[in-house]
């Protein structure tokens, strides 16, 4: 499964920092992959490795409290850090889904009129295959569709 999300606004941070934030009160995104959509068009997708609620994050001492039993490492932590100092305002009380790599494509909307928050669906179904290739052989392929 893939979870599109809209990120009008935020899409080259979310791309550049291998990320996606929203607030904690909204509902958690059920996917295997994530895809960044953007004018009529899902422009990246990356493989979901973890997500965490984020309570507070501290410009001024680098600092990030997790809700979670999950941790995080420096790697991480520098990517919450700079995507929140990017953003220009607060992210905190923000779930953070994370991912290893994000990878460029170009998967797009045929109809008219952009997409709302989020839209999920089946790669297996869409790709028309069983077993998913790769990361870069999922993007390479979504290139030829649209929906």
């Amino acid at each position: 499964k893939m979870c599109m999300v809209s990120c009008k606004t935020s899409d080259e941070i979310n791309r550049k920092h291998r990320l996606y934030y929203c607030p904690d009160g909204r509902a958690v995104l059920k996917g295997t992959f994530l895809g960044i959509y953007k004018q009529k068009s899902v422009r990246a997708i990356g493989r979901i490795e973890k997500v965490v609620t984020c309570r507070r994050i501290d410009l001024d001492r680098r600092e990030v409290t997790v809700e979670s039993d999950l941790t995080i490492t420096g790697e991480e932590k520098k990517r919450i850090l700079d995507a929140t100092r990017e953003w220009g305002s607060s992210l905190d009380d923000h779930k953070f889904y994370l991912c290893n790599e994000m990878v460029e494509t170009d998967y797009k909307k045929k109809t008219e009129g952009g997409m709302r928050w989020r839209r999920d669906c089946d790669l297996g179904h869409i790709l028309d295959v069983r077993d998913l290739p790769g990361i870069d052989e999922i993007s390479r392929r979504l290139r030829c569709k649209v929906w």
